[in-house]
């Protein structure tokens, strides 16, 4: 019992730290879930939603029950002009002084000049655009959190690289010290690489305290403080192609949801238009009531009594010195802006995708290239250490190849991390950053 309870123990501990070292799809996960401000948007949508539900109920009948008390100190009363004789005048009151009133009434619009519809359309598609907005913020995020994301990567292949040109320093240093041993060397032969490798663990920690910054910033944006690390990227693993520049020109101009949200906005500024233009028609509402009231219809007779009335009334204004017309106008020339801004957008996308696409070019390009010279340093280097191992060559021209080997492959690593950037801003540009490249790639 108590090996199965360590067997479980063990297990557990190992998934948690295996949940500690995140993917960039892990991070995009946590970051849709937990996002102050995915969730304000949401609370929009909420309210947006709401306000459909409100537009929509002025289109259904109101009911209404109402009930009211009166006392009136004067009612009218009339005066016959003969009398019985022997007796006081005659005098009719019309009403009474204590007036009840129990109603029950219901009101129904039965044509506003399509005001209710419009205003329920202009609330349905401010509803879409709520969510699209959403789906815009959260895209901006995960572009954001991929560039950061590749930083922090960059960071580590940098430092792997660094680590190794320690490491060979390491090992020169220590080739001059038994040199020395041999009367073959002088101290000063280890200066410049003593020097050299202090540089080297100094950039290392430099990095690494650039690399808990990145991590800050990444925790900051998806709202968790729980990870400790990401998962290194396998770049080696990646297919390095580029798509078709005309399909991904044309799948971004469809799958843009900054498009959709500028065009479901006209939509709503349409409908608003078309409920302010209902001042231009009569509004008819109906209404029907019950009443039970004492005293009723019946004046003369101070008792409870029950009626009901129905009715139509019409409203039409005329004259409103020209505000329904501004506000109209108002409207046109925001649908004009709106129209501009959507042409405004399309160009930057299609430049968006160019800029993303031409980068990729030169980025496969850099890699092909910088690969072969970290192929010659390497060569290089392992003939200039050959030769001074020999005493063929000097300490300075050891560490001139190890100083070019180191460069060529901090270059190279930076290029790749290029790819990769520039491969998530097409996929952002196109509207379909959805995916992790190394995850896809490694299916590959």
């Amino acid at each position: 019992m108590k090996s199965i309870l360590l067997i479980l123990f063990f297990c557990f501990a190992v998934k948690i730290e295996a949940q500690e070292n995140l993917s960039l799809n892990d991070l995009w996960e946590i970051m849709k879930e937990k996002n102050y401000s995915l969730r304000q948007q949401q609370k929009l949508i909420d309210i947006a939603s709401e306000d459909v539900s409100i537009q929509s109920a002025a289109q259904y009948p109101v009911l209404n029950i109402g009930a009211s008390v009166n006392y009136q100190s004067e009612i009218a009363s009339l005066e016959l002009p003969f009398a019985i004789p022997g007796s006081s005048p005659i005098n009719i009151e019309a009403g009474v002084k204590d007036q009840y009133d129990l109603s029950l009434s219901i009101i129904q619009p039965v044509f506003t000049g399509f005001r209710i519809s419009s205003l329920i359309n202009a609330a349905r598609h401010q509803l879409q655009s709520k969510e699209i907005e959403k789906n815009v913020i959260e895209n901006n995020l995960l572009l954001t959190i991929g560039n950061l994301y590749y930083q922090s990567q960059l960071n580590i292949l940098q430092r792997k690289v660094l680590l190794e040109s320690k490491r060979r320093t390491e090992n020169q240093l220590t080739l001059i010290c038994n040199l020395m041993e041999a009367d073959q060397k002088t101290a000063f032969d280890t200066l410049e690489v003593s020097s050299r490798k202090l540089h080297l663990h100094s950039q290392i920690i430099k990095l690494k305290d650039g690399y808990d910054i990145l991590l800050s910033k990444i925790r900051y944006l998806i709202n968790a403080d729980n990870f400790q690390d990401l998962k290194a990227l396998e770049i080696n693993a990646v297919a390095l192609t580029v798509p078709d520049l005309n399909n991904t020109k044309n799948a971004a101009l469809n799958n843009r949801s900054e498009i959709n949200y500028i065009h479901n906005q006209r939509k709503s500024i349409e409908f608003n238009k078309a409920a302010l233009m209902s001042s231009y028609y009569p509004q008819i509402v109906a209404n029907a009531s019950y009443h039970y009231a004492k005293p009723g219809v019946n004046f003369f007779q101070n008792e409870w009594m029950d009626y009901y009335t129905i009715g139509v009334k019409l409203q039409w204004e005329l004259w409103k010195w020209g505000y329904d017309k501004s506000k109209i106008l108002q409207s046109e020339l925001t649908i004009e802006k709106i129209d501009l801004q959507k042409e405004q957008l399309k160009k930057d996308i299609l430049q968006q995708v160019e800029e993303a696409y031409k980068n990729l070019e030169m980025a496969i390009t850099q890699i092909n290239l910088n690969k072969s010279l970290v192929a010659l340093e390497k060569e290089r280097y392992r003939i200039v250490k050959e030769k001074y191992e020999q005493g063929l060559s000097t300490s300075l021209d050891l560490n001139d190849a190890e100083h070019s080997l180191t460069a060529i492959e901090l270059e190279l690593q930076k290029e790749y991390i290029s790819w990769f950037q520039n491969q998530l801003l097409l996929d952002y540009a196109t509207g379909i950053i959805v995916k992790d490249i190394q995850e896809v790639s490694n299916e590959k």
